[in-house]
């Protein structure tokens, strides 16, 4: 490989590895710290690894392609923690119902998670370092195309607890009535027959 093509394998990966990190980043609406620090080492190793012809200590260079990989990687699991907790999080906030009945990707979704949380607890395969921080990345893109269409229902779903939340209420009130109504008649009868 010459010198040209290794500076454009490594800005093909630091630009990749960058603008992953700034969508996962606008995702959590914070920072990810790990993936910038990843890509500043990059950097330095690329500053040790010039010399005045190009590429003058190839270990620094590696090394500097090494924590683009490890940004990528760092930015992907940030990513699917922070999916795979929403997911969670809006199955609680409607627990009471049933999701599916309104969104039939629903176990979609749900099973997208679950491979989510299984590939964090897996961590890194036996694939190359890019391969594996290109699969957190697709499984991240998943996650957050799947909770897109969970927040898109939430206008339905919230109808629907207003309106189990309605029958409920109604419910409890003609038991009451209807307890009411035996409690008073029991009574007329008790006070009749003494």
């Amino acid at each position: 490989m010459t010198d040209e093509d290794d500076f454009a394998k490594y800005l093909h990966l630091y630009e990749t590895a960058d603008t992953f990190s700034k969508e996962v980043g606008e995702y959590r609406e914070t920072v990810v710290i790990p993936a910038h620090n990843q890509l500043r080492y990059a950097g330095h190793h690329l500053a040790l690894s010039l010399g005045p012809g190009g590429i003058a200590n190839r270990d620094q260079f590696q090394k500097a392609l090494a924590h683009c990989e490890r940004a990528m990687y760092e930015a992907g699991e940030a990513g699917i923690a922070a999916a795979v907790s929403r997911v969670d999080q809006f199955r609680q906030e409607y627990k009471d119902i049933v999701i599916g009945d309104l969104v039939p990707e629903y176990r979609s979704v749900v099973l997208l998670c679950r491979q989510g949380q299984a590939l964090l607890a897996k961590r890194r395969s036996d694939d190359s370092p890019e391969a594996n921080a290109v699969r957190y990345m697709e499984k991240f893109r998943e996650l957050h195309q799947g909770l897109q269409v969970l927040e898109s229902a939430r206008d339905d779903l919230n109808a629907r607890v207003a309106h189990q939340g309605t029958e409920s209420r109604r419910f409890i009130i003609r038991t009451l009535l209807l307890i009411f109504g035996i409690v008073a008649s029991v009574a007329v009868v008790v006070w009749a027959n003494s």
